[in-house]
């Protein structure tokens, strides 16, 4: 799959949409350096494409590279603010920045900046829950963080929400068992 991609690329250059094709058969294949590069070469003459900037943002923050991975998914949402799933991993890179800088730090340290990565993660998630307010994952780590940021009401509120969705799930399961 990817021998005829890199042969028409070589034909075609320019074509963002066969790059974005080679970079998923690349992924695909467990060729992860090579679609990152792919990704790469894709902006360089589609630097507006959502997916493009969405796919290459998520590579970095599963590689825990959160400065890389906010760069790109920044950049998407200021193509489309109103994507559930975008608000979400924007707000899971600030929340892991801050957990990597939390668990750098000394047993006994007083060092508090890491939640300042938290309060950015915050708006994020509020915004992917109003774009998906089912997301009971989404609901507990935000009454976490907001307990962290010792913004109890908002923490209490996500909370009683989380458990409410979950409820609704619970209902509704147990009904289509009758």
């Amino acid at each position: 799959c990817i021998e005829p991609l890199e042969k028409a690329l070589s034909l075609s250059p320019d074509d963002g949409e066969l790059r974005l094709l080679l970079a998923t058969a690349y992924l695909q294949s467990g060729k992860k350096a090579q679609a990152m590069d792919t990704y790469q070469k894709a902006l360089e003459t589609d630097p507006n494409n959502f997916k493009l900037l969405t796919d290459l943002g998520t590579l970095y923050l599963e590689d825990n590279e959160y400065d890389e991975a906010l760069k790109y998914l920044s950049k998407a949402h200021e193509i489309d603010p109103e994507s559930a799933v975008l608000n979400y991993q924007i707000g899971a890179a600030h929340m892991n920045k801050g957990v990597a800088k939390r668990d750098s730090l000394p047993e006994d340290s007083e060092d508090t900046a890491y939640k300042k990565d938290y309060e950015m993660a915050l708006p994020y998630l509020a915004k992917s829950l109003q774009l998906n307010q089912d997301d009971e994952s989404v609901w507990a780590i935000l009454g976490r963080l907001a307990g962290q940021v010792n913004k109890f009401s908002l923490a209490g509120y996500a909370f009683s929400k989380g458990d409410q969705t979950q409820s609704v799930v619970i209902d509704s399961a147990s009904m289509e068992d009758k």
